[in-house]
């Protein structure tokens, strides 16, 4: 029996922007400084984020008010975003055939990120930037990666967390907002269209890598709900195993080797690699300044370009701060995870910045809540003693 494209996408593995979501920002850049619509998709392409041709309309709502409505291109057929790719090819041939079609991205597992659709009160009936910035006040910052979209509305986007896995149910949010994850799609920018006789298009609004969401977002889009995984609730639930003591100095042998022979054209794929093996160093399988040093000495040893040794070191750490956890084949028994407190701190060291500054240095951190309190309260306890 054929798999719809629905059922495929969801098999599917993730997209290389998912591994390295770091390169988001220079991927939206590059496409911004492009002339053409379908050079712009192309870059996005290249950098692994899957796109599709969308077109815009203005409807017409039951306030009288037109709201520009985007959507998949029908001429696309059946499939609609889970046709979205990052085949070249297939983005130049679309692209050529609608040479003005707007960027659509696909939010979700896929990609590696989800955001929130925040409505400006010109465009739309509700004003989604006020109570946006009322939620801030009442809640506490969710400041992440933004971009402007045309009608001067906001979007928001979040790390994508497995052990909170977003849709498109707004839940309890305001109105004027609305939420794009797993089955959800955005525009990307540039993509220009005119409203209202203006040529209008999407920007950058706030440009840094997207940030994990504060757990408040989480409980009013899902609920609160008892023990919610990631959110300091049961360890298990979220992968609470621990690994077999021989499985991490194994790995790092392997993951040595592999950094040391990497031969030319296959850098992006050893680099690619490291990111899997730092996030299980994330999840405890070793100390993470071990493995650390001995990746940057198989890098040293090996006959690629001076900067490989600092990719190998970024994509180790972005690794880090994603941690998974061990798979029941790799554990022997059912005692707790280790908490990212201690490498979350290893990491901050090894820097030289506090916990409070990681996540500007490209280290995206989903430790537990009760975890980043924790972080939250020493910091205040050392400011007083200070």
């Amino acid at each position: 029996m054929t798999c719809t494209a629905k059922e495929s996408w969801k098999q599917a593995f993730p997209f290389l922007i998912a591994e390295d979501i770091c390169k988001l920002r220079i991927a939206v850049a590059a496409a911004c400084e492009r002339k053409t619509q379908g050079e712009a998709a192309e870059v996005y392409a290249s950098y692994g984020v899957p796109v599709f041709p969308c077109d815009w309309r203005l409807k017409k709502q039951k306030d009288g008010l037109k709201k520009v409505s985007k959507g998949p291109l029908p001429e696309l057929g059946k499939g609609g975003l889970y046709l979205a790719t990052a085949d070249l090819e297939q983005v130049r041939s679309w692209w050529q055939r609608w040479p003005d079609a707007l960027i659509g991205v696909p939010m979700g597992r896929r990609v590696g990120i989800w955001a929130v659709d925040v409505d400006h009160k010109d465009a739309h009936a509700g004003d989604g930037i006020e109570a946006w910035y009322r939620l801030e006040v009442q809640h506490g910052s969710a400041g992440t990666r933004s971009h402007l979209t045309g009608t001067n509305g906001l979007h928001h986007f979040y790390l994508w967390n497995s052990n909170n896995p977003i849709g498109c149910s707004k839940g309890k949010l305001p109105p004027g907002m609305e939420v794009k994850g797993e089955g959800g799609y955005v525009i990307f920018p540039p993509s220009p269209y005119v409203r209202e006789g203006k040529a209008v298009c999407y920007s950058v609004s706030n440009d840094r890598s997207p940030e994990p969401a504060p757990p408040w977002l989480y409980d009013l889009i899902l609920g609160k709900r008892e023990g919610a995984k990631g959110n300091g609730g049961d360890n298990t639930s979220a992968g609470g195993y621990t690994w077999s003591p021989d499985f991490g100095p194994r790995k790092l042998n392997e993951f040595c080797e592999l950094v040391r022979s990497a031969q030319k054209g296959h850098w992006d794929e050893a680099r690619r690699r490291v990111f899997k093996f730092g996030r299980w160093v994330g999840g405890g399988v070793m100390d993470v300044n071990e493995a650390l040093d001995a990746l940057e000495k198989a890098a040293r040893q090996s006959g690629a370009p001076a900067d490989y040794l600092g990719e190998v070191k970024r994509a180790f750490l972005n690794g880090v701060a994603q941690p998974e956890a061990p798979q029941l084949k790799a554990c022997r028994s059912m005692t707790s995870m280790p908490t990212c407190l201690n490498i979350l701190t290893s990491m901050c060291q090894r820097a030289n910045i506090g916990p409070r500054s990681a996540s500007m240095h490209g280290f995206h951190t989903e430790y537990p809540y009760s975890t980043r309190t924790a972080i939250q309260c020493s910091t205040k306890m050392v400011s007083k003693s200070g």
